[in-house]
């Protein structure tokens, strides 16, 4: 059993992951396969097409550093996943290493014990957690940009199509002052600003 775990806007345009890393900057795969051995944890699979089997490249968990949230951006214009440099990543919640079940610190910290360090099985609590870290350090300002884009957007798109009335307004005979009741804005004003 291979598990993937993650979580997905409400757009669809961002997933977020939680990998793995050491101290050399490798990172986990972001999956877990529920026959590795809990010591390991997977860094790269590797497909057989001849046997149709995966195997996988791991890394001692027990060297683990910390963790690091990861989002898999795509393109609202439809052109697929943003490049790997454009990506969010988050800081590195560096391990401390305790007792019990692991626990985010609220310090950039996630407290784990040697044998539970593969956060596709830790509780739904620390999670919800790192999901809130990920929504609220890059979904929320994204979601703002996206919503600043998408505003000057229809601004530049209302001007052009402005221009574009005024121009045929006065082609089609309309007055200055006309032209400039309709767009609340005084004779000379429209004249001004459209009569080039």
């Amino acid at each position: 059993m291979v598990l993937v775990m993650g979580w997905i806007d409400d757009a669809g345009l961002h997933e977020g992951y939680v990998v793995a890393e050491w101290s050399d900057g490798v990172r986990s795969s972001g999956t877990y396969a529920g026959d590795m051995d809990d010591d390991q944890v997977i860094v790269d699979d590797i497909w057989d097409d001849v046997t149709r089997t995966m195997s996988y490249v791991t890394r001692p968990a027990a060297e683990i550093v910390g963790w690091r949230l990861l989002c898999d951006c795509r393109s609202p214009y439809g052109d697929g996943n943003l490049p790997e440099e454009r990506r969010w990543r988050s800081e590195l919640l560096r391990r401390v290493p305790g007792e019990g079940g692991p626990r985010t610190n609220g310090e950039g910290t996630i407290t784990a014990p040697d044998d539970d360090l593969h956060p596709m099985l830790w509780s739904d609590d620390v999670m919800d957690e790192l999901s809130r870290i990920w929504w609220d350090q890059h979904i929320a300002p994204a979601d703002r940009l996206d919503k600043l884009t998408d505003a000057v957007r229809a601004e530049n798109a209302a001007r052009e199509a402005t221009n574009r009335l005024a121009r045929e307004a006065r082609d089609g005979g309309a007055t200055w002052d006309q032209i400039g009741r309709a767009a609340g804005i005084t004779r000379q004003s429209a004249q001004q600003r459209w009569g080039r």
